[in-house]
């Protein structure tokens, strides 16, 4: 969309207030806050005994930005021969959790303070599983004013071809080739776990990529460049070719 951000309001439903973890949920509000340049206005707690157990929570916030209508980023502006460049994801993000429960701490029987060699330096899997998301506002917003940048997509529930489609008008195909990145050991571990299959991760999953951005073929270099120089891991993942608005997954992830 290219909208800055401006605000954002919360709101904690608990069991039961418990001040400290509240301030620590807070924290963390404030920092995502941060990290995307807007404002924590502020919002509400709610206590739920009976609802939810003393030590369960929900959390929600709405965000509020602002664009000129005539420079939102939009599926029309997307042409034949563009590039289209992934940025790395820090994880699994905020999707398909109700899955890996299941998968690791269900079925799998595992705990979370199992250290898992393959996630490196003795980290626990609660320790992955609670890495931070990564916002991308930030970056995103520079690199519109550096380059070409044609349209936008952020790989949340739904995975890369059902987020990655909303961007594409109905006379392209976007093609992704997995052989250019290599997922986080969790996604792996997760799907050797729950013997999930390559669509139904896709579908579920971000498999190591938070966002998308599809620029002009000439402006590609100067896109990665740009977004390496912010510290952001990015790749030219695929292209735009004559289609039907469809999102066409090529090629095979490296593994272990």
């Amino acid at each position: 969309m290219r909208a800055e951000p401006l605000f954002l309001l919360d709101y904690i439903a608990c069991g039961e207030v418990v001040p400290d973890k509240v301030a620590e949920i807070g924290a963390g509000i404030a920092d995502g806050c941060r990290y995307a340049g807007c404002a924590l206005l502020g919002g509400e707690t709610a206590e739920h005994p009976g609802v939810l157990r003393p030590d369960e929570y929900d959390l929600s916030a709405t965000g509020v930005g602002v664009v000129e209508e005539s420079e939102i980023l939009s599926r029309d502006r997307v042409e034949v021969g563009d590039v289209v460049i992934a940025m790395g994801s820090s994880g699994l993000h905020s999707n398909g959790f109700s899955l890996v429960r299941h998968v690791l701490l269900g079925a799998g029987r595992m705990r979370l303070d199992t250290v898992v060699e393959d996630f490196g330096r003795q980290r626990t899997l609660g320790e992955e599983l609670l890495t931070p998301t990564k916002i991308y506002a930030r970056d995103c917003l520079k690199l519109i004013e550096e380059c070409e940048v044609r349209a936008l997509a952020h790989v949340t529930g739904g995975g890369i071809p059902g987020n990655l489609v909303r961007i594409l008008p109905e006379h392209v195909d976007a093609v992704v080739n997995r052989s250019t990145w290599k997922p986080q050991p969790i996604f792996e571990l997760v799907q050797a776990k729950g013997r999930i299959d390559d669509p139904e991760m896709e579908s579920t999953f971000n498999m190591g990529v938070g966002m998308f951005a599809i620029v002009s073929a000439d402006d590609a270099d100067r896109a990665l460049a740009f977004l390496a120089g912010r510290g952001i891991a990015a790749w030219q993942a695929g292209e735009v070719i004559e289609g039907t608005g469809m999102v066409q997954m090529i090629g095979q992830h490296t593994r272990g």
